[in-house]
């Protein structure tokens, strides 16, 4: 069943999450931040290959502590390949215009949620995250909006930085963009996982009344 809810409501269960969470989310960062920026000092073919499957495992490890869901087995699998199939269509949207692409990040946005808390397959779990976000896609696309905003406002100082202040730290050059990029992909998993209980909860009450 669909559900509506507000920004405002996203916000709070974000921070409700986040709070719980904490230590784990702090330790989880800084370690993706470290692993990132060892692979940078390899090459740069290390660095999308390993920072691809880092973030694979890491987003599942992450997923699971904040949905407070072990199942059996990992699906990494089944979240690879929906990933892949949403982030084809999410990166169409963006070459298009961006608004697309944000509409399609939120519409798509509990496809993990699905893959691990209902074992649905890929595929299944795309249309899963498609109806549930059908009333409700806007308060996550703003919040999308908003993490990607402050990550490339981050990236986008540390690039003047480096061209207007002479002696701009090189560790900071090198770390930076890979603490916020993890911070980026925690707070989406945040979003994400917030929404998905939202939506439960909501349609659970909705249930109720008319039960």
């Amino acid at each position: 069943m669909n559900s509506r809810f507000s920004v405002g409501d996203l916000t709070r269960e974000i921070a409700v999450i986040a709070g719980q969470n904490l230590p784990f989310l702090i330790v989880i960062g800084m370690l993706q931040a470290v692993i990132y920026t060892a692979s940078d000092m390899v090459s740069p073919t290390t660095t999308i290959f390993v920072g691809s499957i880092v973030a694979l495992i890491f987003d599942y490890a992450v997923l699971q502590r904040l949905l407070g869901h072990w199942g059996e087995r990992w699906r990494l699998g089944s979240l690879f390949v929906a990933q892949l199939l949403s982030g084809l269509g999410i990166m169409l949207g963006f070459v298009l215009l961006v608004l697309p692409g944000l509409f399609l990040m939120a519409r798509w946005s509990l496809v993990p949620a699905f893959i691990i808390v209902e074992d649905n397959r890929s595929q299944e779990s795309l249309s899963s995250s498609w109806t549930a976000t059908a009333d409700c896609w806007l308060p996550i696309a703003i919040a999308y909006a908003i993490n990607a905003a402050i990550l490339g406002a981050v990236l986008v100082g540390l690039e003047v930085g480096q061209d207007y202040v002479a002696d701009f730290p090189p560790l900071a050059v090198s770390v930076t963009p890979n603490l916020f990029t993890a911070v980026y992909s925690i707070v989406a998993s945040l979003v994400a996982v917030a929404a998905f209980r939202l939506s439960r909860s909501e349609a659970s009450d909705l249930d109720n009344v008319f039960a």
